[in-house]
């Protein structure tokens, strides 16, 4: 039986905290989509 990384818990948990984080700057103005975006 072989386990892939996507199998662990913690990817799983990653992951979703990614996709979430990752539409946040999409959300911003124009002006603050480049400083602040890059840094989140």
């Amino acid at each position: 039986m072989t386990t892939s990384y996507r199998d662990l818990e913690i990817y799983k948990v990653s992951f979703e905290l990614f996709s979430r984080t990752h539409k946040l700057p999409l959300r911003l103005p124009k002006y603050e989509l480049f400083e602040l975006g890059s840094q989140l």
